[in-house]
């Protein structure tokens, strides 16, 4: 029991990570900078080769059976949904109550009698599928229908403690998935409703506000934790209630720029972590997702002919505004915070820290004055070029800066991902300029994109192999 709660005590680390630690203590050890004895006991910090093989099967077992409960679930419902109509109605009730309070029991032993966490959180996860389930099955019971979608929300309801006080991240992803239906059949299948009646906060329910505070108790949840996968699933939930916000009140507005903007403070938010923090990747990736996307619509001429000052409603600038400013304040928030958390004898001001010291939230702000200047230009001018050129510019801006922050990290997936959208960009200028040379313009521009990834290939493959010579040195 003591080795094993050591070895939970261990720090995760990746294969690669382990390997590049290794060969830097026997560097330092052959230097006389530290001891072999101060070298094994930094390495025991860290976990073994064998724990982290362990750690990736104990992780698959996991997700095999997480699939494997919700089949359980699904074969239960569809059992008990073959004689249910010729079951009497007390049956039913006690069937149901009995079955959610057993799986729920029985995840109570796993945790708690026989010391298994992982295995209790498969049985709670059942059993909130359970709770799903028979939120529906009391309603049929009892002959209640309703024309909203708060089902869903309550099943949540009934999700979020199990959520909040187990561990894992399997909860949490119920969770979110079931808030995240909530938001979109409260929207989308209410949209006749609206257009007879109007928008309306009692037509999208009024838990409908409830679902951006759970979103921020989850981050804080996940903060507390240290896990960047609840983290990366609480994002997309708070993003999808923004994006839905125009739609929700039956406004014609476009939400692209919205959608933009969006993603350009989650580059920053992520910026603002400490350098290498694994809590600041879920922000990168989605917002590097939004942005990139958004991009690709704004680079095109004819996308811009079609935008009408009718698409930027009153709510619409608000929010775009709003978004711009929260930009701007986690920028000077996380520079005045690095600034004293500084040595005291070393005195830095507020713009020599975000422009000359540490300039890591200047790419992601410039994307946000890239696209925010493009939305407002469409409201007062309305004129295609200069947001055009803008959209341009902030795509390569996009590209470069994954580039370099692969670089600067030594992580392989920003890299190619700058590199493949740089190339995006390309044929896409490609076909607006020089559409009509035929085949041979789109043979050279392939051999163009092909000989650019080659070189990009053998780039990082010469980096690579220069890290590993000076790890061995």
């Amino acid at each position: 029991m003591i080795k094993r709660k050591d070895s939970m005590a261990r720090r995760e680390i990746g294969e690669r990570d382990r390997g590049w630690l290794v060969g830097e203590l026997s560097a330092w050890v052959a230097q006389g900078v530290i001891g072999e004895e101060q070298s094994a006991r930094i390495l025991d910090l860290y976990q073994t080769s064998e724990e982290m093989g362990r750690h990736r099967a104990d992780r698959g077992i996991r997700i095999l059976s997480a699939l494997a409960a919700l089949l359980v679930g699904l074969a239960m419902l569809l059992l008990v949904g073959f004689n249910w109509d010729a079951l009497p109605d007390p049956i039913k009730l006690v069937a149901i109550f009995a079955t959610i309070a057993a799986t729920h029991a029985l995840g109570l032993v796993f945790r708690y009698g026989l010391r298994l966490p992982g295995a209790s959180e498969i049985v709670f996860f059942l059993g909130c599928l359970f709770f799903g389930a028979g939120i529906w099955l009391v309603a049929q019971v009892f002959n209640l229908s309703s024309n909203n979608y708060d089902g869903l929300w309550w099943w949540a309801m009934g999700t979020l403690p199990f959520a909040f006080l187990l561990d894992g991240a399997l909860l949490h992803a119920l969770l979110v998935a079931l808030l995240g239906m909530y938001l979109g059949f409260s929207i989308f299948g209410g949209l006749m409703t609206r257009i007879f009646y109007g928008p309306s906060w009692r037509i999208l329910g009024n838990a409908y506000a409830s679902v951006p505070l759970i979103a921020v108790a989850g981050l804080l949840w996940a903060y507390r934790k240290k896990s960047p996968r609840v983290v990366g699933l609480y994002l997309p939930l708070i993003g999808w209630w923004l994006v839905l916000q125009p739609f929700a009140w039956g406004l014609e507005d476009n939400p692209v720029y919205l959608i933009g903007l969006v993603g350009c403070l989650l580059l920053i938010l992520a910026e603002c972590h400490r350098e290498g923090s694994p809590m600041a990747m879920p922000y990168r990736f989605l917002g590097a997702i939004l942005v990139a996307g958004v991009l690709v619509p704004l680079s095109v001429p004819s996308f811009h002919r079609g935008v009408e000052l009718a698409h930027f409603s009153t709510p619409l600038i608000v929010a775009m505004t709003a978004v711009l400013v929260a930009s701007v304040l986690a920028i000077v928030i996380s520079a005045e915070a690095r600034r004293r958390s500084s040595t005291p004898g070393e005195s830095r001001s507020l713009g020599r820290l975000l422009f000359v010291d540490d300039r890591r939230t200047l790419p992601p702000a410039l994307l946000a004055v890239a696209t925010g200047a493009v939305a407002f230009w469409e409201i007062l001018v309305q004129e295609p070029v200069i947001p055009v050129i803008l959209a341009n510019a902030a795509m390569l801006t996009l590209a470069l800066w994954l580039i370099m922050l692969g670089l600067r990290q030594d992580r392989g997936r920003p890299f190619i991902a700058g590199v493949l959208y740089f190339l995006l960009w390309a044929i896409l200028r490609y076909i607006d300029l020089f559409g009509d040379t035929g085949m041979l313009g789109a043979a050279l521009l392939f051999f163009l994109c092909g000989a650019a990834l080659f070189g990009m290939a053998r780039f990082w493959q010469h980096r690579q192999s220069r890290a590993f010579r000076h790890a061995d040195a």
